[in-house]
């Protein structure tokens, strides 16, 4: 029987079996911490975990969701006793229901949510899966559409203008002031940690989240404190000569040039500063990169 570890009230680990774990969730015996998710409109959802069982019958997918008329679509998980699961950062993303200038105030609703750490879309990080039964208190109907109600979302009356939403400019991308060599598994582990504030800079307008750069290998066009602009890439994607945050799988990050490696597994990775050497990493220990659209000093 497979273990698991988790921390109850915050205070000491308990170790046991997957079933005493969740009989411990659905008693209260075990209270996992809750995140609080500020959405994009302002309204407050407490995350409440939710007991999952797995079985050979899930389905991992893709599922279509029609937000403002535009189709985009959301990982999702369909099992056959506990219905559908939807990756709660891809569709939260789309839901911005209220403009940022609306003096509408944020409420709060439950989401149901199941936590799982591996899953053929997440390469290892932990994310967040969101049950079709909050699909209401999002503002969507079980067809995947938004529900032009105010009864649902607050959402401001245009005077019988059709509903239009421009996310390149009225909408900032999240800020963490973290270090992405340091601490890139916070950011990106979860898309429920609160960033410090939003950034709208239109010719950063396509990155997914601004971090902080750390050390002087990059100097001087990245200096330690900088904010970085990052955007995730596909390795096949690269270019090389071009600047990348890399993700490797042993926890560590680092920002530098890519460069061709020695052979079709290797990358070399250059630092700007001359007193750094190149370092060749082997591509099969890559986790995740990001191409870093640019940055903003510090100073």
């Amino acid at each position: 029987m497979e273990l698991f570890s988790i921390r109850i009230q915050r205070t000491f680990q308990l170790v046991s079996t997957y079933d005493e774990v969740i009989e411990a969730l659905k008693s209260g015996e075990i209270r996992v911490p809750v995140p609080v998710l500020t959405g994009m409109n302002g309204s407050k959802y407490l995350l409440q975990p939710s007991p999952y069982n797995a079985s050979e019958s899930d389905k991992w997918g893709f599922t279509e969701f029609t937000i403002h008329s535009e189709k985009f679509n959301v990982p999702s998980l369909e099992t056959p006793n506990d219905g559908t699961w939807f990756q709660g950062g891809p569709l939260l993303r789309g839901l911005h229901l209220a403009e940022t200038e609306s003096e509408v105030q944020g409420f709060f609703r439950n989401l149901s949510v199941y936590a799982r750490r591996y899953s053929p879309f997440n390469k290892g990080y932990k994310r967040l899966f969101v049950h079709e039964s909050a699909l209401p208190q999002l503002g969507l109907t079980l067809d995947r559409e938004l529900i032009y109600s105010q009864r649902l979302e607050k959402l401001k009356e245009l005077d019988g203008a059709p509903q239009y939403v421009n996310y390149e400019e009225r909408f900032g991308i999240p800020y963490y002031n973290m270090g992405f060599s340091t601490d890139f598994n916070k950011i990106f582990g979860t898309h429920y940690a609160v960033p410090d504030f939003e950034i709208i800079y239109k010719p950063f307008k396509d990155a997914e989240v601004y971090c902080n750069a750390k050390g002087d290998g990059m100097i001087p066009v990245i200096s330690d404190g900088d904010v970085v602009a990052l955007k995730e890439v596909q390795l096949k994607d690269i270019v090389y000569g071009e600047i990348y945050a890399i993700a490797m799988n042993d926890d560590s990050g680092i920002i530098r040039v890519i460069r061709r490696g020695s052979d079709s597994f290797k990358l070399r990775l250059s630092a700007i500063n001359v007193y750094y050497k190149d370092i060749e990493i082997d591509t099969r220990g890559i986790l995740k990169i990001y191409k870093v659209m640019g940055c903003i000093k510090h100073f």
